[in-house]
């Protein structure tokens, strides 16, 4: 599997405090793309900013289970993976914690079937935006936050990001843009 980076204290806070040596928690995230084009992104209404649907792995799920549970989760909405980026870790070496995420690139398989969000998501008011790539891009390079957990999590996903919409630029949408449908709307 493909290595997609390491976000680590150095990157978020400035300080070098070296890598965590176990890993605390795995998780299943990524981009997930509709029929229009468009990219899902949670939008954090309470702290104004955007990520990537995922989340952790349960006690025996696999990573695509996981990804799959996470999505249906948050966004209501089943996918199809069409593939897996690779691995992301993120060093949050003041918390002793490590996480290892799983990362993949979807599209919506089926119609919406209603999200089940936690009582966490629904504290932090999660709310599915269907972006254009362009306008997902803008999104996540605009979040800011003061939080040292979730300035982890904006990193990472806008690397996710990136790495998903290059795929889907070089593997997807030409071939959807073959089948006649216009990916060029904002």
């Amino acid at each position: 599997m493909r290595f997609l980076g390491r976000v680590t204290d150095r990157h978020v806070t400035g300080e070098d405090l070296g890598p965590v040596e176990k890993i605390s928690r795995y998780g299943s995230r990524g981009v997930i793309v509709n029929a229009e084009g468009k990219i899902a992104l949670m939008y954090l209404s309470r702290m104004r900013i955007y990520k990537l649907p995922g989340g952790g792995l349960l006690p025996g799920e696999s990573k695509e289970d996981a990804f799959h549970r996470e999505v249906m989760e948050e966004t209501g909405f089943p996918v199809r993976i069409l593939t897996e980026l690779g691995g992301i870790e993120e060093h949050k070496a003041k918390n002793n914690f490590l996480q290892y995420s799983h990362c993949f690139v979807a599209e919506v398989s089926g119609p919406y079937r209603g999200s089940s969000l936690s009582n966490n998501e629904k504290r932090l008011g999660f709310q599915l935006r269907w972006l254009t790539p362009k306008q997902a891009s803008f999104r996540m390079k605009k979040n800011q936050c003061r939080d040292y957990t979730m300035k982890y999590i904006l990193l990472r996903d806008r690397i996710v990001l990136r790495e998903g919409l290059r795929w889907l630029n070089t593997n997807y949408f030409p071939k959807q843009q073959k089948n006649n449908i216009d990916l060029k709307q904002e």
